[in-house]
């Protein structure tokens, strides 16, 4: 064998229905498992991301450089997300003001901001300002 793709079955559920009785299974998802953030689709929540990403071009600069990458990595894991539930939603901000060099290099430290913000839910303002606080970040991930 030359390659395993690893892959998860999530969301799983069978139905058994037999002439007398109606079984019901649900296969739960592996613990562990990274399936990214989940944003609940309010209007708060939309302005206060709309707000984060305008601050990050006009106000907020980081003077750490690998903070600022992971900061910024963290800010696109939002951004995508958002973009997912309100496809409107203008991420040029973060796209302007981010502190990648290349594509690759933002790729990096989007997937090392997921890995570490894990299978959040975001349901209310607060959960964007603690999971986007620039001061929980360092360079090797999230201190919060």
């Amino acid at each position: 064998m030359k390659m395993l793709i690893a892959f998860f079955l999530t969301g799983v559920q069978a139905e058994i229905i037999t002439a007398t009785d109606e079984y019901k299974f649900v296969i739960r998802d592996p613990s562990g498992l990274l399936t990214g953030i989940t944003i609940k689709k309010k209007k708060e929540l939309k302005e206060r991301i709309s707000t984060i990403l305008e601050r990050r071009e006009t106000e907020l600069r980081i003077e750490d450089a690998g903070r600022a990458r992971m900061y910024d990595g963290a800010l696109f894991v939002f951004a995508e997300a958002a973009k997912a539930v309100w496809p409107r939603l203008d991420i040029r901000p973060v796209e302007r003001s981010a502190v990648f060099e290349t594509y690759d290099e933002r790729e990096k430290y989007t997937a090392a901001a997921a890995s570490c913000i894990g299978n959040a839910v975001i349901s209310f303002p607060e959960d964007l300002s603690y999971w986007l606080d620039p001061g929980i970040w360092t360079e090797s991930g999230f201190s919060g």
